[in-house]
């Protein structure tokens, strides 16, 4: 997640770049992780999209 908030960074430092984020494997019960992200992608205003992809805990345990 470090990787993609440093990227997300250098994006955002960038003038000519048009760029939108939105949420995905959001988890309604893990409130740390989620408070965490919230206050990271607050700092981008109107570029966070309202959408999340939530997920789904049987995707998550399937085996491949």
């Amino acid at each position: 997640m470090a990787d993609l908030l440093d990227a997300l960074e250098e994006v955002k430092e960038t003038d000519d770049v048009n760029f939108a984020v939105f949420r995905n494997e959001y988890a309604k019960a893990n409130k740390l992780i989620n408070n965490f992200l919230d206050e990271q992608l607050n700092e981008l205003g109107d570029k966070v999209l309202n959408a999340k992809v939530r997920r789904t805990e049987a995707i998550g345990k399937s085996k491949c």
